[in-house]
């Protein structure tokens, strides 16, 4: 038909126009913003390659949202080791093409900087440097951002008991501190995605959307307003 036709010339254009460009293209927010989803998506749609991450595998985290304190730094440091293992991967496949991912490495060194007393940080951040030292940075970054409440009530429909306990404080502290690491960034197209009345769940539309933008994206800091919120 047609229409199947246009749909998949538009699909295969924009997958043309992105690995044209980009190798790595990674998919970074808070809690609950639907990182994963939008990586996923993406890479089923345009039939990329994806590397998603398994932060819910993490045995620390229940300890670590139930009692914080002490179980930082072991929470911490097993993201640390399991995703730079999943970060070789990226770059392996990038090898051979675009690939998606739902995160970044520096994602460790912004929870470090949000959560880590300063004797922690320090340990963990020469760590960083000595794992991560001279890794593959993505080409590109989707940050998909939303309110505080707007994440509680996607992190509650995801039904895990212990997310339970995450607060609207503790969400507006990662947020902030992922919006401050992304200025400081530079030489990077970083497309900042105000996903509040956004569906990347149920709208394939909207992720297609998402991933265009990236071809106008300068090497910096862009906010897209998407057309569902455009007054």
């Amino acid at each position: 038909m047609p229409a199947d036709g246009t749909a998949k010339d538009r699909i295969d254009s924009l997958r043309a126009g992105l690995a044209a460009r980009f190798r790595v293209i990674a998919v970074e927010g808070p809690i609950g913003v639907g990182k994963t989803t939008l990586a996923a998506r993406g890479a089923e749609l345009l039939g990329l390659e994806a590397v998603l991450d398994s932060s819910l595998s993490n045995p620390f985290l229940e300890r670590y949202y139930r009692h914080g304190g002490r179980y930082v730094l072991p929470t911490q440091l097993w993201f640390l080791l399991n995703r730079r293992r999943l970060w070789s991967e990226v770059e392996e496949k990038a090898e051979a093409g675009l690939v998606l991912a739902d995160f970044v490495p520096d994602r460790e060194l912004v929870f470090a900087r949000a959560v880590m007393e300063d004797f922690e940080r320090s340990v963990f951040s020469d760590l960083f440097a000595e794992l991560f030292g001279g890794f593959r940075r993505p080409d590109a970054v989707v940050f998909l951002s939303a309110d505080a409440d707007v994440l509680m009530e996607r992190i509650a429909s995801r039904n895990v008991a212990f997310e339970g306990r995450i607060t609207r404080r503790y969400l507006d502290l990662l947020s902030d501190a992922f919006h401050n690491h992304f200025l400081s960034v530079e030489g990077l197209p970083v497309l900042v995605v105000n996903t509040n009345d956004y569906n990347i769940v149920s709208d394939p539309a909207s992720v297609l959307d998402i991933y265009s933008q990236l071809l106008r994206c300068p090497a910096e800091v862009q906010y897209y307003t998407p057309p569902s919120m455009e007054s």
